[in-house]
């Protein structure tokens, strides 16, 4: 839920773990029998006691490879993937933690759940130096989950509440998964209390993003309690613990690393990473080189290179981490510095900027290629003057300039600032090619040479005194968890005005005559009025007003406290920009595409190449709103009010959303009593006038269906997957 995400302080993916080998002992099978999958041999040999000879403060090449291995393996949602990769280094002990109960997990067949901080531990023993050696692995998923992506989305915006951690002040949904791994690992020593006795230890740590960012904090927990009470204090040394970290985000609110007593971790970063200071997400504050305990290995890309071999060097995957480890190993193409330590300043030096001089492009442009990107599709006119551009948007800032052999191209949009990076190709003075970093789409531009008037004003003119607000009245805008954590609708009218409601709710947020949780709940009117015509799928809009209709005081009814609210998505916003039908997804903010995608099951292969519906994108708050003009309104009774004692055809399901489908499907639960985990369903069911929750999720049994229940059950399941809704 909302509320709790804000409390945590959040678009992809993370882990923490602690490595260890082949040809370690403790599992009870031979490494053929667990390992004979697709893993290569020199992958396995990787693997061995050999990685920890070094001590950790100083960096080794093959050491974050395995690290790499282990980030990435940790990434999916239910465990199989790390776990296969433990028991392929000896670690038949491995046991994974929270991973069952990611984004994608389900409760009963028909919830997602919120909970986060997924993380493996396990370990084997190696010979280091001639020495039996246990080595402990530690590895956290990191962002995985609906709570981890909109608390990383949130950090740097607003911090409700920082805590202390090492006498620096760190974000609260870094804290929380620290802890959560921190108690992970007291579980799984109180399994292995060998362990603590054995003698030898080494421990390695890593993460990827978020779990980068829990590793990071981890490995500085135990490295400060080197000497100390902890178990593994006196076991330990700096040289002993092993931290990799792989584009971890923000640890500490502070903008600088905490180096000193640190130099054990290694955090990896790319120069060019898309949430960090040169890449396209950059505006979201989340990512930082710095911010963290320890000091940043920093690696700056070939663009080149990584085009030929497929590999992004602007995204935030692990597959670009790995990638340039690889090409470290021989040195074709970067090498890893320390941007602190290292003694080589040319490693940490920022790209070299020049000015073109060979080369305007100031003028007309038509877009002649069979794709587009932003405004500049197929056909369109695109004019460059000496300051603006309509690339993204209308009178967009623009620089050209050369780094290196490449030609680049930053547009910053003039209703979103944001900025988008593209390299250019010339084919020759009248002839480009535009893409690459911000997209994978590749723009032809031919230049129009004009003869006269002024191609720039009229290209850039967009002011208009049509109103959009009587194609749009009747329309349901709803901005969601995609969970259903909370939701925020509301419908608009002819005028601009509208009326809605916000609903977020905290079941377990109970107390003295509130056994059933608490609501937050806010109705609300408003108006918005036209500002300009950005082109033919947007409109420029602004809320003239916002007024709170309800409720005005704390109550609790039905055992259920209800607390006033503000509308999320609304709040904060004074321009919007209304998006139509057919509008480009590659021309869209990024942030906004984020917000619609979950609650509308777009994942990145299913990603529509136009809007399928009106979008509305708080420009201030950066969030986004979705139409749902042909779904059943929430106030309505029932999706089916009759599925008990009939069967639903497919021929019924054709005309309703995924939200109606699901609504059809949670209702037959609510008609029996089913309390919901939910608290976007709970408190839908709970505006129902027949609905009378009194059976907890854990304690409800689906032997109360009847034989019309089950059957419209698997009917409307059926349709959610044909759909590919779930």
């Amino acid at each position: 839920m909302m509320r709790t995400f804000k409390k945590t302080i959040s678009i992809a993916i993370l882990l923490i773990m602690l490595t260890s080998l082949c040809a370690c002992s403790g599992g009870g099978h031979s490494f053929s029998e667990i390992f004979q999958s697709n893993k290569s041999r020199t992958e396995q040999s990787e693997w061995n006691g050999g990685l920890f000879e070094t001590p950790s403060v100083k960096y080794n090449n093959d050491l974050a490879i395995v690290a790499a291995n282990l980030s990435e393996a940790a990434e999916d949602h239910d465990g199989t993937k790390i776990k296969n990769l433990y028991s392929s280094y000896g670690m038949d002990n491995v046991k994974t933690y929270y991973y069952t109960q990611g984004f994608v997990g389900r409760i009963t067949g028909i919830e997602y759940t919120s909970k986060g901080g997924a993380c493996a531990i396990g370990y084997c023993e190696l010979k280091v130096n001639g020495a039996p050696t246990n080595i402990l692995v530690i590895t956290a998923r990191g962002t995985g989950t609906l709570g981890e992506m909109t608390g990383d989305l949130f950090k740097g915006w607003v911090l409700e509440s920082g805590h202390t951690f090492l006498n620096r002040i760190v974000w609260d949904n870094v804290y929380d998964f620290e802890e959560q791994v921190s108690e992970c690992l007291n579980d799984f020593i109180n399994e292995h209390p060998n362990i603590k006795t054995s003698g030898n230890l080494k421990i390695l740590i890593t993460g990827h993003s978020l779990g980068g960012a829990s590793a990071n904090m981890f490995g500085a927990r135990m490295t400060d309690a080197i000497g100390k009470d902890e178990w593994w204090s006196k076991l330990v040394n700096k040289n002993d613990i092993y931290v990799y970290t792989f584009g971890a985000i923000k640890v500490l609110t502070s903008e600088e690393n905490t180096a000193a007593g640190y130099e054990n971790i290694h955090n990896i970063y790319n120069y060019y990473d898309s949430f960090g200071p040169n890449g396209n997400f950059a505006l979201l504050n989340v990512s930082s080189p710095d911010a963290k305990f320890g000091h940043t290995e920093l690696y700056q890309d070939e663009a080149v290179h990584y085009k030929e071999s497929g590999v992004s060097c602007t995204n935030h995957e692990m597959k670009n981490y790995k990638h340039a480890l690889e090409l470290n190993k021989t040195r074709e193409v970067l090498q890893l510095g320390c941007r602190e330590m290292s003694d080589d300043p040319s490693k940490n030096a920022q790209p070299i900027i020049e000015e073109v001089s060979d080369f305007s492009i100031i003028g007309t442009w038509k877009s002649v290629g069979e794709v587009g990107f932003g405004q500049a599709q197929p056909g369109a006119t695109i004019v460059f003057s000496n300051e603006n551009c309509n690339f993204y948007s209308p009178k967009d800032k623009y620089v050209l300039y050369r780094q290196g052999e490449t030609l680049f191209l930053e547009c910053t949009s003039f209703i979103f600032s944001e900025t988008l990076k593209f390299a250019v190709e010339l084919v020759d003075n009248d002839n480009i090619l535009i893409g690459g970093y911000s997209t994978d789409i590749t723009t032809k531009l031919r230049r129009i040479h004009e003869t006269s008037g002024a191609p720039e004003e009229a290209a850039m003119n967009t002011n208009t005194n049509k109103s959009i607000f009587n194609d749009i009245a009747g329309t349901t805008f709803i901005f969601s968890s995609g969970a259903g954590a909370w939701d925020t609708h509301f419908v608009i009218k002819e005028d601009g005005s509208f009326q809605g409601n916000f609903h977020d709710s905290e079941m377990g947020l109970t107390g003295d005559g509130y056994p059933g949780g608490t609501l937050f709940l806010c109705d609300f009117i408003g108006r918005f009025k036209l500002v300009e015509k950005v082109n033919d799928y947007a409109y420029k809009i602004e809320l003239e007003y916002l007024n709170i209709v309800g409720p005005k005081e704390e109550s609790i009814k039905d055992g259920v406290k209800i607390i006033p609210s503000d509308p999320y998505g609304l709040q904060g916003g004074k321009i919007f920009i209304l998006y139509l039908p057919g509008s480009a997804i590659s021309g869209l903010p990024i942030d906004y595409v984020d917000w619609v995608k979950m609650p509308n099951a777009w994942y990145d292969s299913k990603i529509p190449q136009k809007l399928p519906f009106y979008g509305l994108y708080n420009v201030e708050q950066q969030q986004g709103f979705f139409s749902a003009k042909e779904s059943v309104s929430p106030y309505d009774e029932y999706i089916f009010s009759d599925s008990d004692t009939r069967y639903i055809s497919e021929s019924e399901l054709s005309g309703l959303s995924q939200q109606d489908v699901r609504a059809a499907i949670n209702e037959i639960y609510a008609r029996h009593g089913r309390r919901f985990n939910d608290s976007f369903w709970q408190s839908y069911f709970n505006s129902k006038s027949w609905y009378n929750p009194k059976i907890n999720p854990e304690d409800f049994s689906d032997s109360v269906f009847n034989k019309y229940e089950l059957k419209n059950i698997k009917t409307l399941v059926a349709w959610e997957k044909a759909c590919g809704w779930r």
